[in-house]
């Protein structure tokens, strides 16, 4: 385990995500792998690292609407245990208007349970970087 809090809470929720990924600029904290093996994406210390393997998109937590993030409609999709793991995936709203799907298996007994959780991550994160002073 990390002496790191970010990183703990990172890990304690999410089945997906593993501590650390590619080194570079964004600090990352943790990744998520999806049941594939594929690299998704990072939380890093000041945002999002999209596609961290690949094309690399950095997405500020600042940019993220998180009053659109978890909606009734994303819940009950993430509960719906007929779609299959691998079509599951999380729409991050932006404030820009634009939407992201990130794939987020739903791993645990409790179906979407770390679509959930990740959404819940993101809007904590979100909402803490709005308020921090630049």
């Amino acid at each position: 385990m990390t002496d790191d809090p970010v990183v703990r809470r990172l890990l304690r929720y999410a089945a997906g995500l593993r501590a650390g990924g590619e080194p570079g600029e964004h600090d990352v904290l943790a990744t998520y792998i999806t049941t594939d093996g594929r690299e998704a994406f990072a939380f890093c210390r000041r945002g999002l690292l999209i596609d961290p393997c690949g094309d690399k998109r950095f997405i500020p937590f600042g940019d993220v609407d998180e009053e659109k993030l978890m909606t009734m409609d994303m819940l009950l999709a993430a509960k719906d245990n007929t779609i299959p793991p691998e079509k599951r995936k999380l729409t991050l709203p932006l404030r820009s208007g634009d939407t992201l799907d990130l794939p987020v298996d739903g791993r645990s007994e409790s179906n979407g349970s770390d679509i959930i959780e990740i959404a819940g991550l993101i809007r904590q994160r979100a909402i803490q970087d709005r308020w921090q002073p630049s």
